[in-house]
C-alpha cells in the first residue's frame, strides 16, 4: 500500500542458485547478475581472519548459472520493475486488497481505494506480514526465532570478491557480503529476545562497539566506515512456515508469505 515505489527497508541479498534458476525461466537471470557479485564459494574465516576453507556453493542450477549472486535491493527492484513494465504488466501503488471473494471461475476482488477487478488467480506477495495471509489463515502468524541481524552499508573492500564469513568468537556468524563492484555491507546474526530494541540514534556507535578489537581480517577497516545510523539496521528476526496447502481456492500466498526462514546459511 505504498505509495509509491521505494528501497526502503534493506540493502542487499544473496541469491543463490535455485533462485537464480528460477529467475533464469523468466529471462531475469542475466540482467540482475549483471549488476550484481556473482561466485561459485564462500570463504569462511576465523575471528583472525584466517581462512579455514573456500566452500565450494556451486550446485546443479543450469549452464552458466554461478553458486549464488548477491546484489543490491536497488538493482533487484530497478530489474523487476523495469522488465515487469516491459512486458505490460501495469503496476498500482497506494492501494490494498480490501477484500476478496470467489467469483465463477475466478476471484473478484475490492481494493482500498474503492475500485474492483476480475482475476483468474489472486498471488499474495505481500511478504511476512501478508494481510492477505492474515484474512485467509488468520491462525498462521509468524515467530521470533530467537536471532536478530545487524547489517550496516559499507564501502566493498579489495579483494573481497564473495561472501566473507568469520566464523566462532564474540557472535555466531560475522559476515561481509559484496553486492556490487564497490558496494557490501557488514553484518551479525546474534541471539536476542524478541522485545529487545536498539536506539536508532546511534546504531553505528554500538555496532562499532560491538565489533571493535573481536574480529580482524577485513572487520576493523569496515569499522571506520561507521558514521551514520541511517546506514545500519538492527532488526529482531521473525520466522514463517505455513502449513500445506498454501492457498485458499484462488487466493494463493508466495514468497515470505508463505515460508520465510532467517537470513541464515
Amino acid at each position: 500500500s505504498k505509495a509509491q515505489l521505494s528501497d526502503d527497508g534493506g540493502i542487499g541479498l544473496t541469491l543463490v542458485g535455485n533462485a537464480l534458476r528460477a529467475l533464469g525461466s523468466i529471462g531475469l537471470a542475466r540482467p540482475i547478475m549483471a549488476g550484481g557479485v556473482c561466485a561459485d564459494h564462500i570463504r569462511l574465516c576465523d575471528p583472525a581472519g584466517k581462512v579455514l576453507l573456500e566452500q565450494p556453493s556451486k550446485g546443479p542450477w543450469g549452464e552458466g548459472l554461478p553458486g549464488h549472486c548477491s546484489v543490491s535491493r536497488r538493482h533487484l527492484h530497478a530489474t523487476l520493475v523495469h522488465e515487469a513494465q516491459a512486458r505490460g504488466v501495469k503496476i498500482r501503488t497506494g492501494v490494498r486488497i480490501a477484500t476478496s471473494v470467489e467469483a465463477g471461475a475466478g476471484i473478484e476482488v475490492r481494493f482500498s481505494d474503492g475500485s474492483m477487478g476480475h482475476y483468474a488467480l489472486c498471488a499474495a506477495a505481500e511478504g511476512l506480514f501478508s494481510a492477505s495471509r492474515a484474512r485467509l489463515f488468520p491462525d498462521v502468524r509468524p515467530a521470533h526465532c530467537g536471532q536478530a541481524s545487524w547489517r550496516a552499508a559499507v564501502r566493498r573492500p579489495q579483494g573481497v570478491d564473495t561472501s566473507e564469513i568469520y566464523l566462532g568468537g564474540k557472535y555466531g556468524v560475522v559476515g561481509i557480503c559484496p553486492i556490487s563492484e564497490s558496494e557490501a555491507y557488514l553484518y551479525i546474526v546474534e541471539a536476542a529476545d524478541e522485545q529487545h530494541r536498539e536506539d536508532e540514534a546511534t546504531l553505528h556507535l554500538t555496532l562499532r562497539r560491538r565489533l571493535e578489537g573481536a574480529y580482524q581480517g577485513n572487520i576493523p577497516a569496515l569499522l571506520e566506515q561507521l558514521t551514520d545510523p541511517a546506514r545500519v539496521s538492527y532488526r529482531p528476526l521473525p520466522g514463517l512456515i505455513a502449513p500445506a496447502p498454501w492457498h485458499a481456492e484462488r487466493t494463493v500466498l508466495i514468497g515470505d508469505a508463505a515460508h520465510a526462514n532467517p537470513p541464515v546459511l
